[in-house]
């Protein structure tokens, strides 16, 4: 092959991807995926210097790309070489990519422990995300599937799967099962690979993933906040009472970072006007204490323009506070809202959605 090829320059056609995959009038994708054909097409000796004059990120995205090659047409490997500046016979040339052919050549370019960081990287982004294909399914065909599963398996799915898809699971769920469901989730961090592949091939026929299904990370604190997020405050209530039974630590963690002072933002200007006529101008101007000015403005919007400039004397009087008190203020005020949403009393919207003023 070598005699074949007229440019023998690495750094060269390193600098030429470069240039290529920032080309403007090209997306990015694109010009990684052409230079990924390049590499395939020179063979691993060439791609392999070729590599270790790119990027981490560049490596990253053209070996990416390698890794979804199934093989290179003739036609648009010519034309590929031509572009780089390459002239070579593309005929009968064995030109095949792969997650494999992508691991190789990136231990080969940058040995084996960057190398295998680098090949699990792409492995995360190239192997189909597990369970993906329910959140394609009618709502009732999940949970025809999800009927007769234990409590592991159903915790297991619903970590994966579409928070919003997850959220009506649940719901369904008989209440002492949705109790044990929440707590392994919230517990959860690494899934074994068999695991997967196992409650998968229940769901489905079969999946077949290029390559090795990799270990799975999950944060289930982050899991289950974002499935209680979809659910109404008085369901979101019931599921943290009962998980705070078994492990009122977490159910507390989970709580505060699910019910910020953020909300704010999803409170209509009518209800924190309801909210705020039961706070002294003090108390208002000590929350205000350390708040950012998307949170104050959205607050002092809410008075008049007489109370707010009193606020505002209130807050410069006020000085330097403690950090805890600030905390325990802010921790009352969270609880009446809570608490006024659980009554009815005001409005908290979705939390996907916004209010325009």
């Amino acid at each position: 092959m070598d005699k074949d090829l007229k440019k023998q320059n690495h750094q060269d056609t390193a600098n030429f991807i470069k240039i290529h995959k920032n080309d403007k009038d090209k997306k990015r994708d694109k010009g990684y995926k052409k230079a990924a054909i390049l590499l395939v097409l020179l063979g691993k000796d060439h791609a392999v210097k070729v590599l270790k004059h790119l990027s981490e990120e560049e490596a990253l995205g053209i070996s990416k790309e390698i890794a979804s090659i199934k093989k290179v047409p003739e036609k648009e490997g010519k034309k590929v070489l031509e572009e780089f500046g390459y002239f070579m016979k593309v005929k009968d040339l064995v030109a095949r990519g792969g997650i494999e052919k992508a691991k190789e050549m990136l231990f080969a370019a940058f040995g084996e422990e960057k190398g295998e960081e680098l090949y699990l990287k792409i492995l995360e982004k190239t192997v189909p995300h597990p369970f993906s294909f329910l959140n394609d399914l009618p709502f009732e065909q999940v949970l025809l599937l999800l009927k007769d599963e234990s409590s592991p398996v159903i915790s297991v799915i619903l970590s994966h799967i579409d928070p919003v898809l997850s959220s009506k699971v649940l719901g369904t769920l008989p209440l002492g099962l949705q109790k044990e469901v929440v707590v392994r989730i919230a517990k959860m961090e690494k899934i074994p690979p068999d695991v997967l592949r196992k409650t998968e091939e229940v769901l489905k026929e079969k999946v077949r993933a290029q390559g090795e299904i990799v270990t799975q990370t999950i944060d289930g604190k982050t899991t289950l906040i974002e499935i209680l997020k979809t659910m109404d405050v008085t369901k979101e209530k019931e599921i943290l009472k009962d998980l705070a039974s078994t492990n009122p630590e977490l159910a507390i963690d989970i709580e505060k970072r699910l019910f910020s002072l953020d909300i704010i933002h999803k409170i209509s200007k009518k209800d924190l006007q309801k909210i705020l006529q039961n706070y002294s101008d003090m108390e208002i101007a000590f929350l205000l204490k350390g708040k950012d000015d998307n949170f104050s403005e959205k607050i002092i919007r809410c008075v008049s323009l007489r109370r707010g400039e009193i606020i505002k004397t209130e807050y410069q009087g006020i000085g330097k506070v403690l950090k805890s008190d600030v905390d325990k203020a802010d921790a009352e005020f969270l609880k009446r809202l809570r608490n006024m949403a659980e009554n009815k009393e005001i409005v908290i919207i979705d939390r996907e959605d916004e209010y325009i003023e």
